[in-house]
């Protein structure tokens, strides 16, 4: 039980996480689209 609660734990951090740097990236490279 403890190992599920765990995991899904970390799954929905790391989901947090991406969701982060993808709005991170998006952002960055909508206000430095000289860059691209």
């Amino acid at each position: 039980m403890r190992t599920i609660n765990i995991q899904s734990l970390t799954v929905n951090d790391s989901n947090a996480t991406q969701r982060r740097a993808l709005n991170d990236y998006l952002l960055s490279s909508s206000s430095s689209s000289t860059l691209t």
